[in-house]
């Protein structure tokens, strides 16, 4: 993994790879989609692994991504249901495993870091660390301790 402050890029929004304001398809290592499940705006929605369907409306499959600091900090909101953001059930700094779910204005941010990969990035939360972390069809996503091996906790982030 390459971080992208390592390779002395000023931000992820500079050099073009993710714009704030913009809005994304995030797409895991096994070809599922992020979705806002069923795309329910009702607080602790689990954010699931599912096939993607982004041309027949998947809105709910659509992320709205927010620099909150540079240079690669973003709060990551459903652009169906914007008050719902991409969180977890709880800011404890001692759990190592959660749920990945919608949290009506969340404050909870992630930091984007560019992979390898073409368009491949780790999300890690700003508060503890834990990566986003996908599973199978249907399955909840989970933020749980990053693995540098770990191909479920990497992620394509493309234009939607």
């Amino acid at each position: 993994m390459v971080n992208i402050t390592s390779i002395a890029l000023p931000s992820i929004i500079a050099s073009g790879m993710i714009g704030s304001g913009s809005i994304y398809s995030i797409t895991a290592s096994s070809g599922l989609c992020l979705d806002l499940k069923g795309g329910s705006s009702v607080d602790y929605n689990p954010i699931i692994a599912y096939s993607c369907h982004l041309e027949a409306s998947g809105n709910n499959q659509k992320w709205l991504f927010t620099l909150v600091e540079t240079p690669n900090i973003f709060k990551i909101s459903n652009v169906y249901q914007p008050a719902s953001v991409l969180a977890y059930p709880t800011k404890a700094t001692d759990s190592t495993y959660q749920g990945a779910v919608a949290r009506t204005n969340s404050d909870i941010t992630w930091e984007v870091t560019a992979c390898a990969g073409d368009n491949e990035f780790t999300l890690t939360e700003s508060i503890n660390g834990g990566a986003l972390t996908s599973w199978e069809e249907g399955s909840p996503l989970t933020v749980q301790t990053l693995s540098s091996s770990s191909a479920a906790q990497t992620f394509k982030i493309v234009t939607a």
